[in-house]
């Protein structure tokens, strides 16, 4: 995997020496602007000017609140921001439900996914670059609403201790993954969180200038409807159950066969997207890969049976 080292810091991170940050090889840092529809990290002036001129690529991102109005808080990021220029989208930071507060005031699933799609679309309708998304599954699988248009925004994914990230229901690839909390990197004291970007130096550099970073294959994709499906060695009910997807799941169809409609979504893992008439999955939007037909002849039907 071709990968990119970088940081993510707030004020808790204190002074940071940022020429040393950038000699100890990392290309890049997020810092925290804003917090809701008033905060604004201590720090944030100074770290931003400070990695800029060590010569680090910056983001910025910001906290989501879900007590706020969505544009309320977009509002106050983009006075935050004024004329600053970040090299990569502006962040959404979803990783918060109320329960955090004092005292706590916990927001339904309804109310997190309104906050955060108001607050896409609000930053979309300013003029800003599609924003990026960080959030982890351990919290988007429980407090976001599933929906196809989650994928059109790039992914920064939390997953720690594993050689790769768990996505969150929605996305099928990422673009940034922070994979640890417990980072040590000098110029720094105490802890800081270690990211990788999704491809190489060059592709981030082009990312950053918000040029496509990889023409990627378009791909077929299903979202699983069922409440739970079976996950088999072969595409066969007779083969071993080795699993279960659930309701929301998104896969990446890699393969089709069997007698009736069975796909394979991982190497010898099969799941059936319909039978006895029942479907189990349905296809995403999108832009699907074409198909050759291998049979001398086969015959075209107004219909699926």
């Amino acid at each position: 995997m071709a990968a990119v080292p970088g940081i993510d810091v707030s004020s808790n991170q204190g002074v940071i020496d940022w020429a040393q940050v950038a000699a100890a090889g990392q290309k890049y840092a997020f810092i925290r602007s804003s917090m809701g529809r008033g905060g604004v990290d201590k720090r944030f002036s100074t770290n931003f000017r400070q990695a800029q001129e060590a010569g680090l690529l910056v983001g910025l991102y910001h906290l989501v609140r879900p007590e706020w109005r969505g544009v309320e808080q977009i509002d106050h990021l983009m006075a935050t921001v004024a004329d600053r220029k970040p090299d990569f989208p502006l962040v959404l930071d979803v990783e918060l439900d109320g329960t955090d507060l004092i005292p706590p005031q916990p927001k339904s699933v309804e109310e997190i996914t309104a906050c955060v799609r108001e607050c896409v679309n609000v930053l979309e309708t300013r003029g800003a670059r599609k924003p990026i998304i960080y959030t982890g599954g351990w919290f988007w699988n429980k407090k976001i609403t599933p929906s196809s248009e989650w994928d059109a925004y790039d992914l920064w994914v939390a997953h720690y201790g594993s050689t790769a990230p768990s996505l969150p229901l929605g996305w099928t690839d990422w673009k940034f993954w922070q994979y640890s909390d417990k980072g040590r990197v000098p110029g720094l004291r105490g802890d800081v969180d270690m990211n990788w970007f999704d491809g190489t130096l060059e592709d981030l550099i082009r990312y950053a200038k918000g040029d496509v970073v990889v023409d990627k294959p378009a791909v077929l994709r299903a979202r699983v409807t069922a409440a739970a499906l079976n996950i088999r060695k072969a595409p066969d009910l007779r083969a071993e159950d080795i699993g279960d997807l659930k309701s929301g799941d998104v896969i990446e169809i890699k393969n089709v066969g069997g007698k009736g409609a069975w796909i394979e979504f991982k190497p010898g893992q099969w799941a059936a997207i319909a039978f006895n008439g029942t479907r189990f999955m349905e296809w995403i939007p999108g832009t699907p890969p074409r198909a050759r037909v291998t049979a001398p002849l086969i015959n075209v039907r107004n219909g699926a049976d």
